[in-house]
């Protein structure tokens, strides 16, 4: 069975993406204090902290939609390296 990462350090490090997207410390920590008691997987916590960040800053939501739309898979990245090779 896997070890899930304790929720808060879940949380700081998906806040950390919001802020690089925009969003104020104070967005930060107030997605962190809404959602630091839910025990849920790691997507839906995702999911949930992306919906408090559209209510509560928009425009950082938009930008940090627009970042996630722009990350390159994985598979494509191991795809690009064999042909490089």
């Amino acid at each position: 069975m896997t070890e899930q990462k304790p929720i808060r350090q879940q949380l700081e490090r998906i806040v950390k993406e919001f802020e690089e997207a925009g969003a104020t410390k104070w967005t930060a920590i107030k997605i962190i204090k809404e959602l630091e008691s839910q025990q849920i997987s790691d997507k839906k916590l995702k999911e949930n902290a992306f919906e408090l960040l559209k209510k509560i800053d928009p425009k950082s939501a938009e930008v940090f939609e627009s970042f996630q739309k722009m990350k390159v898979k994985p598979f494509l990245l191991k795809s690009m390296y064999h042909r490089l090779v």
